[in-house]
């Protein structure tokens, strides 16, 4: 795991892919031994670090996306706030 946090990304979110492949309900579609997704947890391959990176926040990281919304939300409720009081 200390590559994934030198690299900066969200090891968290690579384990929670290495699993859902790992318990995939199409056995072809699954490690064929433990020693293939014990490698990729410690060496992780280019196609995962590539599905993390491309993958969208509201997946990657569901509270920030909510806090972005929240955000953008709160600041156009004080722009019609300023708006109609003015």
């Amino acid at each position: 795991m200390s590559l994934l946090c030198n690299l900066g990304l969200m090891h968290g979110w690579l384990v929670f892919n290495l699993a859902r492949k790992a318990c995939a309900s199409n056995p072809d579609q699954r490690y064929e031994a433990f020693s293939e997704l014990l490698s990729d947890l410690t060496q992780p391959s280019e196609a995962h670090l590539n599905a993390i990176k491309q993958s969208p926040l509201q997946e990657k990281d569901p509270l920030r996306f909510w806090q972005v919304c929240a955000g953008g939300l709160l600041v156009l409720n004080l722009i019609q706030l300023i708006y109609f009081l003015s």
